[in-house]
């Protein structure tokens, strides 16, 4: 296996844990925001409420998007270790 191979397959990994990574943190910061906007708006200054937010609006995207992340790290993972051995040598 030469260098660009071995440079396009880390790079592949390196936007697969992006890309797995963004749909969680986007509906955190979403639904946190929101929490934000409505306790701003209602004059309330609570800190629990938008963690709460937070946090479900983040395992809810999780729990969503849940398929297409396994998906997407076994096709990475298998070719991977189709590769695996080529790279000794």
């Amino acid at each position: 296996m030469n260098e660009t191979a071995l440079a396009s397959l880390l790079q592949r990994g390196l936007l697969i844990c992006l890309a797995t990574a963004l749909p969680p943190l986007l509906g955190a910061a979403l639904c946190g925001g929101l929490a934000d906007l409505i306790q701003g708006r209602l004059g309330v200054s609570e800190p629990a409420p938008p963690a709460l937010a937070r946090l479900v609006g983040g395992l809810g995207t999780l729990l969503v998007v849940a398929p297409w992340l396994g998906a997407e790290i076994g096709r990475y993972s298998a070719a991977l270790w189709s590769i695996l051995p080529t790279l000794g040598r």
